[in-house]
């Protein structure tokens, strides 16, 4: 049976009295010593990230090259998993079109290009 922990790389102490055999590291605060040190546990290791604050959009192009570095930081460890969280925005991009369309992230240019795109077929 898998029995997995989320961890904040900077606070462990006793995590090796835990009846944890996966571990969920945060991404942020985590470095190769302390991930060696986890590893020396013989447990499952993932690493999450934490994809954007709530404000930010992930169809903005420096949002997305963010995400992107993460990414590769975090395969550099060479996890078994990359879990990303936070993966939601303040608009809601699903399922728009031109009844629902104040769902849409209006204030960001991204969403309303997005949206012109795919509801009026301009490219």
């Amino acid at each position: 049976m898998i029995k997995s922990v989320f961890v904040d790389p900077k606070r462990l102490e006793g995590i090796e009295k835990s009846k944890a055999n996966h571990l969920i590291v945060a991404l942020d605060g985590l470095n190769q010593e302390i991930w060696q040190k986890l590893q020396n546990l013989g447990w499952n290791l993932s690493i999450c990230i934490s994809f954007i604050d709530k404000d930010d959009c992930p169809l903005d192009p420096s949002v997305k090259q963010y995400l992107i570095e993460k990414v590769r930081k975090a395969i550099e460890f060479k996890p078994e998993e990359i879990w990303f969280d936070f993966l939601r925005f303040g608009g809601d991009c699903t399922d728009i079109n031109e009844d629902n369309a104040t769902k849409v992230h209006l204030t960001c240019q991204y969403c309303q290009e997005t949206f012109i795109k795919n509801i009026h077929g301009v490219v």
